[in-house]
């Protein structure tokens, strides 16, 4: 039961950095695009 709840806990927290991982990503990507649309104006 605790080896279950552990491993879940563990994978949980992969999942969140992932998603922060991908966030910062996707801030970055948007912050790129957004200077790219601007300097083409």
């Amino acid at each position: 039961m605790t080896s279950l709840v552990k491993s879940f806990a563990d994978s949980f927290a992969k999942l969140r950095k992932i998603m922060r991982q991908c966030k910062y990503s996707l801030l970055l990507s948007s912050l790129y695009c957004s200077e790219r649309i601007h300097n083409k104006i």
